[in-house]
């Protein structure tokens, strides 16, 4: 009795350790990120700011996923922040969900130790929490990062969510469990598309890790039920807004994108393999090319708020030789992802494998019992895998990966379990937590002047929209970009500034009208001022001194050029 409440206590313990570090760590990382800004996070404050004003046509969108605009919708309605702390609610945002995935995995770890099955060979599910711990600290602060405005650490609360349902069901096979399943793989869908797929896949795997009974079945047809109905009320409303039925376009462009290798998806034009845009943005010079694009479609920048819009009429199709490329980048890609955010981890399991006396065969086994984690999770990172690997996409299903396969090991009766099993852990452990505090170091330097009190340097952004309210560009009106490190989708300035970018010479064209002659770069803004704009911003004006009528906006790398109306 007494050892069984110390290890309870040793657990409890762990969790208010473990519970502290990750608030202590998730603010650093939230207050030194509060003017961090990427393209998709741009889309998603934009389509939540549709939301609340009521404007549904526009936030209905088939590229970005709604819950994590809905979360954003909802704060700015209760918080209602002014523009300039905006960026720092977002982050206090993520901030929380960060948190909420912390008990998400916390309460994965607790059902798996309720389920486990206590063996002399195993490893102290105590030493599975303190990696298991790590392993979330690594993948969600490392990989994901609270820095991203994106819906990525939302998915990871409903993986860990999903996968601990799993696994009480199958101990359990309650009702209760089934309906809540049934919802959380609901609202996963509704915090990225591809948990749609990968919620049936959960549904599977569950049905392959309970004993065969009548009653089983049906509590599982009653998750697939309750997950259905919640998610057929999100893809009827969006097949009725779009016009044809989909639970969500990111898939095939994403596929042309990353494995195709179709340009872009913005200014895509079409072509003999990809098809025919229905909406394409328009051309209005060669060379350099030029792009004009009004419609009806909203955002700062619409080719990317409504990116499904744009590329309408894409068809992703398969090239053997394409899908092997990406095949082969992929395997680079999670080697190294796998070599420098998990080799402790790795490094574990593989002196686990050789104290078993096991077989590959044998260990693969031991380790596939447990189908609620490893088949949602191997089916998950076979889809990034064949598409693309990037840490954020995968690092919950790595999670859930490691502590399947952590909770499974054994090792030899022969050795004295005890010492050579707690000084591996241990080790591993110290190797985690000096990752940890590798990767949050440089967030720890950035947030420790608002710590002690320090004035904020206005960011970027900021210079640039105050600068072009200061020679009269004011809100609503319609400016072009020349772009040459990242496309129009990164301008936030626009949307702090409340201008619309309508026309752009892109990144890819920006050596040819660097290199072209003065005749060739005024025609260029003879062009951009028959589109009917306000003025241009450059970024990275690449002279050795400004020309001609071209403006620098503050202490930034952006010129604006003023369009006589």
């Amino acid at each position: 009795m007494k050892d069984r409440w110390t290890m309870k206590l040793s657990a409890r313990q762990l969790f208010i350790a473990f519970f502290c570090i990750s608030i202590v760590l998730g603010i650093f990382h939230a207050v030194a990120s509060r003017d961090a800004i990427n393209p998709d996070g741009i889309a998603y404050i934009e389509v939540a700011q549709s939301y609340v004003r009521g404007d549904w046509q526009s936030a209905l969108s088939a590229y970005w996923s709604p819950l994590y605009a809905w979360l954003i919708a909802l704060v700015f309605l209760i918080v209602q922040p002014p523009l300039a702390w905006e960026l720092s609610v977002v982050h206090g945002l993520n901030f929380l969900i960060f948190i909420c995935s912390f008990f998400a995995f916390h309460f994965l770890l607790n059902e798996l130790e309720k389920s486990s099955n206590a063996q002399e060979t195993k490893i102290p599910f105590i030493l599975v929490r303190l990696v298991g711990y790590c392993t979330f600290l690594i993948s969600s602060l490392g990989l994901i990062r609270i820095a991203l405005v994106t819906p990525d650490m939302l998915v990871a609360v409903f993986v860990y969510l999903s996968a601990g349902l799993s696994v009480r069901f199958c101990r359990n096979t309650d009702v209760g469990s089934a309906i809540l399943l049934g919802a959380v793989l609901a609202l996963g869908y509704f915090a990225k598309t591809i948990l749609f797929p990968l919620g049936l896949i959960f549904l599977v795997a569950l049905a392959l890790s309970v004993r065969f009974r009548w009653s089983h079945i049906l509590k599982i047809g009653l998750a697939l039920f309750i997950f259905l109905s919640i998610s057929s009320l999100y893809i009827i409303t969006l097949s009725k807004n779009r016009g044809y039925l989909t639970i969500g376009d990111s898939g095939p462009l994403v596929y042309n994108l990353q494995v195709n290798r179709v340009p872009s998806l913005v200014h895509w034009q079409g072509d003999a393999l990809s098809g025919v845009p229905s909406h394409a943005t328009r051309k209005v010079m060669d060379a350099p090319t030029i792009f004009e694009f009004r419609s009806p479609a909203g955002g700062t920048y619409a080719p990317w708020f409504d990116p499904a819009y744009w590329n309408q009429g894409m068809e992703p199709y398969f090239d053997w030789g394409n899908q092997l490329r990406a095949f082969t980048r992929n395997t680079k890609g999670l080697y190294l992802l796998t070599v420098y955010y998990f080799s402790p981890i790795v490094f574990l399991l593989f002196i686990f494998f050789w104290l078993s006396e096991c077989s590959v065969l044998q260990f693969a086994k031991r380790i596939f019992s447990r189908r609620t984690l490893t088949i949602p999770a191997l089916c998950a990172l076979a889809v990034y895998f064949s598409i693309s690997v990037e840490g954020r996409y995968v690092a919950p299903f790595l999670a859930l990966l490691w502590i399947a396969i952590l909770t499974e090991v054994s090792v030899s009766k022969n050795l004295d379990q005890k010492k050579v099993v707690h000084a591996l852990v241990m080790g591993a452990a110290t190797a985690f937590c000096f990752l940890v505090v590798l990767f949050s170091a440089n967030d720890m330097r950035d947030s420790f002047p608002v710590f002690v009190g320090q004035s904020m340097a206005e960011s970027r952004h900021e210079q640039i929209a105050r600068g072009l309210r200061g020679l009269g560009v004011n809100a609503g009106d319609e400016v072009g970009v020349i772009s040459q490190y990242v496309a129009g989708f990164e301008s936030y300035w626009a949307h702090l500034a409340g201008v619309r970018i309508v026309a752009e010479l892109p990144s890819n064209e920006a050596n040819a009208y660097w290199f072209a002659n003065d005749k060739t770069k005024d025609d260029v803004l003879k062009t951009f001022k028959k589109t009917g704009i306000r003025a241009v911003i450059m970024e990275d004006m690449r002279s050795p001194k400004p020309l001609a009528g071209w403006q620098r906006l503050g202490d930034t790398p952006y010129y604006v050029y003023l369009i006589s109306q």
